[in-house]
């Protein structure tokens, strides 16, 4: 699951660390606070470090897979050891949804760049057509060598029209090849940050 897209993202503080204390119920009350004492602290350090409590929300994963992590590691014996326990926790929580949110991406990608691809190659052959358009009204006011001011403006527009077009086709690649990286760095971001920039 999503946990940023998904019903998670849209829990407060208060309500996450609620729904945390209820899923602990099996652990003992001195455990379970201990855990949230920690959650709490986690809170606090990572909100100093400038994160909104959705960035901090995001990162823990979902409250219900984050109890049972610490259910069972009681369980097991293994003990607890303070913000180490929660950091495998949400990584244990959140690779679940980098993991579909990197499933989404690339199969948008499949969509996504080939369409980039054909609007920048559309726009090129547009920059071309205009380019060609240009030239032919040039070469046509030489080829009937009229001196009379008609041709005069038209070949001085077959001139503008050309380099506007030479100017729209390297605009197009240039612009389109920007425009991919971007979109390539945003789902970088996305899967490895969670769309935190970077």
């Amino acid at each position: 699951m999503n946990f940023k897209d998904g019903i998670v993202i849209l829990l407060t503080k208060q309500e996450y660390m609620q729904r945390l204390y209820k899923a602990l119920k099996p652990l003992s009350k001195e455990n379970r606070n201990k855990v949230m004492n920690d959650y709490e602290l986690q809170f606090s350090q990572e909100m100093k470090n400038g994160k909104t409590e959705q960035d901090i929300i995001y990162d823990l994963g979902s409250p219900e897979d984050a109890a049972e992590y610490f259910i069972n590691m009681y369980q097991s014996d293994r003990g607890y050891h303070d913000h180490y326990n929660i950091e495998q926790a949400s990584n244990k929580n959140s690779s679940t949804a980098h993991s579909w949110e990197a499933a989404i991406w690339g199969t948008l990608s499949i969509i996504i760049v080939p369409t980039m691809i054909a609007i920048m190659l559309a726009f090129f052959a547009l920059g071309i057509a205009f380019c060609i358009a240009g030239m032919v009204m040039v070469f046509s006011s030489f080829i009937l060598n009229s001196l009379s001011i008609g041709f005069f403006f038209i070949a001085v527009a077959g001139v503008f029209l050309s380099v506007f077009g030479i100017f729209i086709a390297i605009l197009s690649i240039y612009d389109g090849i920007k425009l991919i990286g971007k979109y390539f760095r945003f789902i970088r971001n996305r899967i490895k940050y969670g769309g935190k920039a970077k």
